[in-house]
């Protein structure tokens, strides 16, 4: 049976990407298991491109890309982040094992274009802008905040006062850690909801007691 491990890898092999396997869709799995003619990619053209064409109309993966979280990020949680990419690297070295001791994979009639893409990552020299927007991703918490800060005419005012608040802290912060500074915004709007759990259990206290049967000495 198929695996999103196994589509990753065959990826992997055929465009020199790493796509993180959880985000595969059951389409996409189903469809690729039984794909044999990859197109040909090249480096110069788009991410959409590339997904319409190789994963199908409309449809989109995360990839495992290199990221540089925040010093108070929880170990733990690299932790978390990093285990598909552990199985995933996994997996594709024991394909390179099983090749290496001359195991026999089943044939496949598509022209394979490794080399190409090796070719081309080095001649392809790619815009710093783009490579430190994706690889900085996790350095973008001031973005996240502007961009929620537009669309809070949605929400209660409290919502647009506290993230008003944090981009205040941080006026003088070029940028700063995404998890960071939503766990900050979280706290935030922790404190009143908690404040409204707290009164309303204590008047379900008070009414119930309002309402027990005196107790006659």
């Amino acid at each position: 049976m198929t695996t999103n491990v196994d589509i990753a890898a065959t990826l992997h092999r055929k465009y020199g990407v790493l796509v993180e396997p959880s985000s595969l869709s059951d389409e996409v799995v189903q469809r690729l298991a039984k794909k044999i003619n990859y197109p040909r990619i090249t480096s110069w053209q788009t991410l959409k491109d590339w997904s319409d064409r190789v994963l199908g109309e409309g449809e989109s993966v995360r990839f495992l890309l290199p990221q540089s979280p925040g010093r108070n990020t929880h170990f733990g949680t690299l932790r978390f982040l990093s285990e598909e990419a552990r199985e995933l690297v996994e997996h594709i070295a024991e394909r390179q094992v099983d090749q290496a001791i001359g195991q026999l994979e089943e044939a496949e009639e598509d022209v394979d274009f490794d080399d190409e893409i090796e070719a081309e990552v080095a001649v392809f020299a790619p815009g710093a802008a783009e490579v430190e927007a994706i690889t900085s991703s996790a350095q973008r918490g001031l973005n996240t905040l502007h961009a929620l800060l537009e669309e809070s005419d949605r929400w209660e005012p409290v919502i647009a006062a506290r993230i008003e608040d944090l981009l205040k802290q941080h006026r003088s912060t070029e940028e700063v850690d995404t998890l960071s500074v939503m766990s900050a915004l979280l706290d935030q709007l922790n404190k009143p909801i908690k404040a409204i759990r707290e009164l309303n259990e204590k008047r379900s206290a008070d009414v119930a007691r309002s309402m027990a049967p005196a107790v006659s000495n």
